[in-house]
Protein backbone atom coordinates (compact mmCIF):
# COMPACT_ATOMS: atom_id res chain seq x y z
CA UNK A 1 0.00 0.00 0.00
CA UNK A 2 1.10 3.62 -0.83
CA UNK A 3 -1.10 5.16 1.81
CA UNK A 4 -1.52 5.01 5.64
CA UNK A 5 -4.65 2.69 6.75
CA UNK A 6 -5.98 5.34 8.54
CA UNK A 7 -6.10 7.02 5.24
CA UNK A 8 -8.17 4.85 3.43
CA UNK A 9 -11.85 4.65 3.56
CA UNK A 10 -13.73 2.40 2.50
CA UNK A 11 -15.26 4.24 0.38
CA UNK A 12 -12.01 4.10 -1.51
CA UNK A 13 -12.05 0.55 -1.31
CA UNK A 14 -15.38 0.68 -2.83
CA UNK A 15 -14.74 2.88 -5.61
CA UNK A 16 -11.76 0.85 -6.38
CA UNK A 17 -13.37 -2.15 -7.67
CA UNK A 18 -16.82 -0.56 -8.65
CA UNK A 19 -17.35 3.30 -9.46
CA UNK A 20 -19.88 4.44 -6.63
CA UNK A 21 -22.80 2.67 -4.34
CA UNK A 22 -26.34 2.68 -5.74
CA UNK A 23 -28.60 0.58 -4.47
CA UNK A 24 -31.19 1.06 -7.46
CA UNK A 25 -30.07 1.95 -11.39
CA UNK A 26 -32.06 5.36 -11.31
CA UNK A 27 -28.91 6.32 -9.22
CA UNK A 28 -26.36 5.59 -11.28
CA UNK A 29 -24.23 8.85 -13.14
CA UNK A 30 -26.71 9.57 -16.64
CA UNK A 31 -29.79 7.23 -15.83
CA UNK A 32 -32.68 9.01 -17.18
CA UNK A 33 -36.03 8.45 -16.24
CA UNK A 34 -39.04 10.95 -17.00
CA UNK A 35 -40.40 10.26 -13.86
CA UNK A 36 -37.75 11.09 -11.72
CA UNK A 37 -38.21 14.81 -10.47
CA UNK A 38 -41.67 13.66 -9.09
CA UNK A 39 -40.58 10.13 -8.03
CA UNK A 40 -41.00 9.78 -4.17
CA UNK A 41 -39.62 6.38 -4.17
CA UNK A 42 -36.22 7.98 -6.08
CA UNK A 43 -36.04 10.79 -3.21
CA UNK A 44 -36.44 7.84 -0.76
CA UNK A 45 -33.52 5.68 -2.43
CA UNK A 46 -31.38 8.69 -3.22
CA UNK A 47 -31.38 9.91 0.59
CA UNK A 48 -30.84 6.24 1.74
CA UNK A 49 -27.78 6.76 -0.96
CA UNK A 50 -26.56 9.80 1.01
CA UNK A 51 -26.09 8.07 4.09
CA UNK A 52 -24.62 4.46 2.83
CA UNK A 53 -22.07 6.57 1.21
CA UNK A 54 -21.34 8.88 4.70
CA UNK A 55 -21.19 5.77 6.45
CA UNK A 56 -18.28 4.32 4.13
CA UNK A 57 -16.49 7.59 4.23
CA UNK A 58 -16.61 7.74 7.96
CA UNK A 59 -14.82 3.76 8.52
CA UNK A 60 -10.81 3.37 7.57
CA UNK A 61 -9.63 0.76 7.13
CA UNK A 62 -7.57 1.24 9.75
CA UNK A 63 -10.53 1.28 11.87
CA UNK A 64 -11.41 -2.36 10.02
CA UNK A 65 -8.48 -3.62 10.81
CA UNK A 66 -8.49 -2.65 14.63
CA UNK A 67 -11.79 -3.68 15.38
CA UNK A 68 -12.74 -0.59 15.80
CA UNK A 69 -16.57 -0.55 14.48
CA UNK A 70 -18.98 0.82 16.86
CA UNK A 71 -22.97 -0.49 15.98
CA UNK A 72 -25.06 1.79 15.30
CA UNK A 73 -27.65 1.46 17.86
CA UNK A 74 -30.00 4.23 16.13
CA UNK A 75 -30.41 6.25 13.05
CA UNK A 76 -28.50 9.50 13.64
CA UNK A 77 -27.01 11.50 10.61
CA UNK A 78 -27.53 15.18 11.58
CA UNK A 79 -24.89 16.42 9.18
CA UNK A 80 -26.81 14.73 6.20
CA UNK A 81 -28.02 17.00 3.57
CA UNK A 82 -31.19 15.44 1.86
CA UNK A 83 -32.26 16.19 -1.11
CA UNK A 84 -36.37 16.20 -1.37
Amino acid sequence: MTRDSKGITMMDIQNAFDNGIYPINCLVNGAQCDRAPDCNARKFWNNLNTIIIDYFKSITLKDIVDNNIVMLNRLDFPDVKFNC
